[in-house]
């Protein structure tokens, strides 16, 4: 089973409109610490470099030396769209929060060009906040557009420094869980307008130090950080085991101004 959520996000990634007012709850940055770039290092020695612009503090785009893009669009102060460009995909993430900027919905069209044959897939979540503090995750995924397809339900709870995320998959019955622990230091996005918002409920802006996938395959991520004075990441290193194979480790640097 795939994962469903990714924290390259976080990472970062890992990405319409705002059921909400002026937003006047969105978080606020409490310093002027702004990421400006990050140059990552595989283990076969290879790096690259990704380049952050802002306005203010709303983030505008990150570009990769390679020619990766992702544009950033707000309504007020939330991030509503995300538009990722590589040589040869598209993804572009829509986003709908309600009155308290809690998101409710996220909306992904994937489009990849292969040999010239375009393919295209749309993948929504819909969320839904428990009084008990958990949230549930109603998931579709489509081959045409608004074509739904009911797949997957994915309940994520929360202790103090941690998310944990199980999956079920009600096409072949299986159960996936998620389990991220965060460290307390300042995560490099912390400042950015809406990017908490953006993260939750699927993550914190706080730095993870470790997680692991159970299901169908078993992986786990182990993360260590070096900080500043100012309690921010200035290098992280990834370690990535996954059963049966070889253990991998990428490093990460981090810029700021």
């Amino acid at each position: 089973m795939k994962k469903v959520f990714s924290l390259a996000a976080i990472a970062l990634l890992i990405f319409t409109s705002c059921s909400s007012d002026d937003n006047t709850n969105v978080t606020t940055p409490q310093d002027n610490t702004l990421l400006k770039k990050t140059v990552t290092t595989d283990q076969q020695g290879n790096t690259q470099a990704s380049f952050y612009t802002y306005d203010g503090n709303k983030i505008v785009s990150i570009l990769d030396e390679n020619g990766k893009s992702r544009e950033y669009t707000y309504t007020g102060n939330l991030i509503t769209n995300i538009k990722v460009v590589g040589s040869n995909y598209e993804d572009e993430r829509n986003f709908e929060y309600n009155s308290n900027n809690q998101k409710t919905s996220l909306i992904i069209h994937y489009k990849y060009n292969s040999g010239g044959s375009i393919y295209e897939q749309w993948t929504k979540y819909i969320y839904t906040y428990n009084q008990n503090g958990t949230v549930t995750a109603q998931i579709y995924v489509a081959e045409q557009e608004n074509e739904w397809t009911f797949r997957d339900t994915s309940n994520i709870s929360y202790t103090e420094n941690s998310i944990k995320q199980k999956t079920t998959e009600t096409t072949i019955t299986t159960e996936t869980t998620i389990t991220t622990v965060y460290d307390t230091k300042n995560g490099p996005m912390k400042n950015v307008l809406g990017f908490k918002e953006y993260m939750l409920p699927e993550g914190f802006l706080n730095n993870a130090v470790s997680e692991s996938i159970e299901g169908s395959s078993n992986e786990t991520y182990t993360y260590n950080h070096t900080y500043n004075n100012n309690n921010y990441p200035i290098s992280s290193s990834i370690l990535y085991e996954y059963e049966g194979q070889s253990p991998i480790t990428n490093t990460t640097q981090y810029f700021y101004e």
